[in-house]
């Protein structure tokens, strides 16, 4: 019976691990969110400014690393649609 619940575990942590990856992948997929965010008329420096900013300026596994952190801390982020909101 234990190694039924251990592997049960086992295969829900490797399920949240899949959902997590497709998760991010889709939002990076849809675009870039610079170009959501900022207005048309943002000037490039505003634009490194801000990838900066939100950690887009590093490789993809590093941002997936640190979505993961904040993921397991319960921060998922600022709210775009209610800014000054988490």
């Amino acid at each position: 019976m234990q190694r039924y619940i251990i592997r049960r575990i086992g295969h829900a942590v490797l399920a949240l691990l899949a959902i997590s990856i497709i998760i991010f992948s889709l939002t990076r997929i849809t675009g870039d969110p610079v170009d959501v965010l900022l207005p048309e008329d943002a000037d490039v420096e505003d634009i490194a400014r801000a990838r900066e900013l939100w950690g887009l300026d590093k490789p993809l596994h590093e941002q997936y690393i640190k979505y993961m952190g904040n993921l397991l801390k319960g921060n998922m982020g600022e709210s775009i649609k209610w800014p000054g909101q988490d």
